[in-house]
């Protein structure tokens, strides 16, 4: 028998619930060969499944924060800038929506929830450096770097137009790859970032009680 301290008994269980974690991404991006197979071109289309998808994480993220936001003091001005950041993003993927619904300013009303949350953010910063130091010492913190690594460099770099058609010289190519690439890691992202989400009062907000 293995005696463990107190320590060793949490680090044991930090690894057990990444683990989960790990394979809760592999699992959700192999069913993207599912869908692919069941939907055919209409997945990656616009408001098809995949976005659709897209949007359901990012307001389960969204809300989740909101929530953790009104029951934690502590951390409650972070979180609700998350969350709007979560909203933000949600009303970007319907970009095209709103190009056809309000022509002159479309999506870009959106910045109008983070821009609010961070003069919440700046009237709290007394009590923020705390929480916020707190946060980057977490396992929420790096599961949220992930998510961004993801959407920034692979989504929006690697998936861009520009650099698919230097090496596809078919437009049309160019139009699928690009979207399969932006769109693939896109949702793989919103996953993690509502794991980080989840891992956010796992590691932090339950134990702070």
């Amino acid at each position: 028998m293995f005696h463990l301290t107190t320590v060793q008994k949490r680090i044991l269980f930090n690894c057990f619930r990444q683990g989960i974690y790990f394979f809760l991404c592999l699992f959700f991006a192999l069913s993207l060969r599912g869908l692919a197979h069941t939907y055919k071109a209409a997945t990656f289309k616009e408001f098809g499944v995949i976005e659709n998808i897209q949007l359901l994480l990012l307001c389960f993220s969204s809300i989740s924060f909101f929530i953790q936001g009104i029951f934690s003091k502590k951390f409650r001005p972070l979180l609700f800038f998350f969350s709007s950041l979560c909203v933000f993003a949600f009303f970007r993927e319907m970009d095209s929506l709103f190009d056809t619904l309000i022509p002159f300013i479309s999506w870009k009303f959106c910045y109008l929830f983070p821009i609010l949350s961070l003069f919440y953010l700046y009237k709290k910063r007394n009590n923020i450096k705390k929480a916020l130091f707190l946060f980057f010492t977490s396992p929420a913190f790096y599961i949220m770097c992930s998510a961004m690594i993801i959407f920034i460099p692979l989504a929006q770099a690697i998936g861009n137009r520009g650099f698919i058609s230097s090496v596809l010289p078919d437009a049309h190519d160019v139009i699928l790859m690009r979207r399969f690439i932006e769109e693939s890691a896109e949702i793989l992202a919103y996953f993690l970032l509502f794991i980080s989400s989840v891992e956010f009062y796992i590691s932090l907000i339950k134990k702070s009680k």
